[in-house]
């Protein structure tokens, strides 16, 4: 027998790991299977990424306050990689409601999103993801329920958004209502005259848990395993299938739906991997039923264990009388999902098993901190001070959020450890995730192996590893920002052909000038923005020899058009008709209407100006940049103005007679 524990949480190279152990010479089994490892995680690195907001439901007119945190998905430490964020807040309709790129500083960002106190109420979702995310899977990017609630919206509601609130409404209530139940086979097989154990879910279509019973029957009638469900609606039971036999359950749902449920086919040879949390140890048992003939020439097996890409377990063993038992200290794994898989003696992957390790060592994010309040000039200070056990961690971020004292808060349930040592592994929504890592009972401990042994492990898959193939890698990272946009001819029809363009882009501090030169189709790119905090960018288009007047438009490329998830937390559309005192507009400035007394105003006496309040005024002594001329200056300081010919143009035709010259110009 060969073994392997690494006791390092730095992932080594095969060679090294093989060398480990006294005899292993790595030319066995575990050759191709852990250099396919190796070579996967080293050319395909993952990121994870957690926002965390103040809270998690707001009223319209607040401010959704954002942290953002990008770290590595092997080693959980500040991915430095990428520089930049992108954040999409996407309503129940699947329509953006706002678009953010964060700038990412040693993996770290900040961002807000102002919510009008007109924003319809309902379903809102927060996804957040980086180029080099866009190459995987969405479903690994990070998704975040966020309700907003309008005070008296039944009363300006827009006749569109009742509709789509319907629509919403009505699948919503058709996905609940549809129910759907699942067998899972632990390993992912059931094997002939093997005791094998069966885990099953009953939920609804958006993932929702429901009660469920039942039995098994096999194609005989003969019941052979009962039904119920244990918790959330996940249970299990213990039977031994027969070879040639097909099964099939008899379901009955809470809301009296009956369903008949086929099993998975009954595989006449294989091996049956099971495991068993014990809290500080894992109890491994592999079963096999391979007729004496076989077993001499095909017992070898090896089992690998690892957790997010950090190899911590390999073993390569006989079968003896067609069985393998081994125990593994769980602190040989790093808290969170360990996953192992079983290959046969060719080196083929035969059963998986997610089983997740708590040893006690995490970080509370809900423990409390004590703190005093002192005051300075005027103000409160809150002084945090951070316990002894905690003192490796002060170097770490933290995110403080203030909200009204006894206001609900849900973020206890969905947190950055639920989604760094949860949630992110699975790629799915969990329903309260924090329940099953808020304490470390044998109850819980059973019950989140039933939600380990019904989820598989999706981040790669161990038939392409094997074969050598990577995911294809569409975007590669970025330095800066980039600018994406085509120029278009307003009243033409010729193709735009090639426009020199010009992109004047910073803060008045610190301004960068760049051009390029479109395509014949008016496509242009400007790349390397380097800009901390809100940052203007303007873009001058060349004269064009024909005299024609271009459009130009700008476009979010790498944006990946994230659509609303179902999921246990979302709720009814809150407004499907209008109030009594509807209005055709909407009513602005909700807050300021709710503090403040209904006062008549007064008339200004201020002279009246035949001049409007300027949206934009530009002082010489402020400006640090050398200019040759004003024509310069409001070229680089305005905003859609541009100086074509000696002439300004304030965005394209502004007037009737199809001139672009400035009513008033001072």
């Amino acid at each position: 027998m060969r073994k392997i524990i690494f006791q390092k949480i730095v992932l080594l190279t095969a060679a090294t790991l093989l060398s480990v152990s006294t005899g292993f010479s790595g030319e066995g089994i575990s050759s191709g299977p852990v250099e396919a490892f190796r070579h996967y995680h080293q050319n395909v690195p993952q990121q994870k990424v957690v926002l965390v907001t103040d809270k998690q439901q707001y009223l319209a007119g607040e401010t959704i306050w954002i942290q953002a945190f990008l770290v590595s998905a092997r080693t959980h430490k500040p991915d430095t990689v990428s520089n930049n964020l992108y954040v999409e807040f996407v309503d129940a309709s699947n329509n953006l409601q706002e678009f953010l790129i964060l700038k990412l500083e040693n993996g770290f960002a900040s961002g807000s999103i102002n919510l009008p106190d007109s924003f319809p109420g309902g379903n809102y979702q927060l996804k957040a993801y980086t180029n080099w995310m866009i190459n995987f899977d969405k479903d690994f990017h990070f998704v975040k329920d966020v309700l907003v609630v309008t005070p008296n919206e039944e009363n300006f509601v827009e006749r569109d958004v009742i509709r789509q609130n319907r629509r919403f409404n009505t699948i919503l209530e058709e996905q609940k209502e549809q129910m759907q139940f699942a067998f899972f086979p632990e390993g992912g097989n059931l094997v002939a005259g093997i005791e094998n154990r069966v885990a099953f879910m009953a939920a609804n279509a958006i993932g929702t848990g429901v009660g469920a019973k039942g039995v098994v029957v096999d194609q005989g009638g003969r019941e052979v395993a009962n039904v119920q469900t244990y918790h959330n609606g996940k249970g299990i039971f213990n039977f031994v299938p027969q070879a040639g036999m097909n099964y099939t359950a008899r379901i009955e749902f809470e809301n009296g739906e009956k369903q008949t449920v086929s099993m998975p086919s009954v595989m006449p040879m294989g091996m049956v991997l099971r495991i068993d949390n014990r809290g500080d140890t894992l109890n491994i048992n592999v079963k096999a039923n391979l007729p004496p003939n076989q077993l001499a020439t095909s017992s070898r097996i090896l089992l690998l264990g690892h957790t997010r890409g950090n190899l911590r377990y390999a073993e390569e063993a006989n079968l003896v009388d067609n069985r393998f038992d081994v125990s593994i200290p769980s602190n040989v794994f790093p808290d969170g999902i360990a996953h192992f898989t079983l290959f046969d003696s060719n080196g083929q992957p035969l059963a998986e098993r997610l089983v997740f390790v708590n040893n006690d060592r995490g970080f509370d994010p809900y423990a409390p901190l004590p703190f005093s309040i002192q005051q300075e000039d005027g103000q409160q200070v809150l002084n945090f001070y951070m316990p002894k056990a905690a003192d490796t961690l002060r170097t770490s971020a933290y995110a403080l959020a203030v909200t009204t004292l006894g206001a609900e808060n849900n973020e206890i349930e969905h947190n950055i450890v639920t989604h760094l040592l949860l949630t992110s592994d699975l790629g799915r929504i969990i329903d309260a995730p924090w329940y099953y890592l808020s304490q470390n009972d044998p109850e819980r401990v059973k019950r989140l192996d039933l939600l380990m042994m019904t989820h598989g492990w999706r981040r790669f898959e161990w038939g392409n590893l094997l074969e050598g193939i990577l995911p294809p890698l569409r975007v590669a990272e970025q330095t800066g920002l980039t600018l994406f946009g085509q120029i278009t001819p307003i009243s033409s029809a010729r193709p735009t052909g090639r426009i020199a363009v010009e992109l004047s882009a910073g803060i008045q501090e610190r301004r960068a000038r760049m051009s390029t030169t479109t395509t014949d189709e008016g496509f242009f790119t400007f790349s390397g923005l380097d800009f901390s905090g809100v940052y203007t960018a303007m873009i001058s288009v060349g004269r064009d020899r024909r005299g024609r007047i271009f459009e130009v438009s700008l476009f979010d490329r790498l944006r990946q058009s994230e659509s609303f998830i179902l999921n246990a937390q979302t709720i009814m559309q809150p407004t499907t008709e209008r109030g009594p005192n509807w209005q055709r507009k909407p009513q602005p400035n909700f807050w300021q209407r709710l503090l403040t007394r209904d006062i008549p105003a007064r008339r200004s006496r201020e002279p009246v100006s035949m001049f409007g309040t300027p949206d934009q005024q530009i002082f010489l002594n402020d400006l640090d940049v050398t200019y040759t001329s004003v024509f310069d200056i409001l070229r680089d300081r305005v905003t859609g103005l541009n100086v074509v010919g000696g002439q300004i143009v304030l965005r394209g035709v502004t007037s009737f007679m199809l001139s672009s010259e400035p009513v008033f110009f001072v």
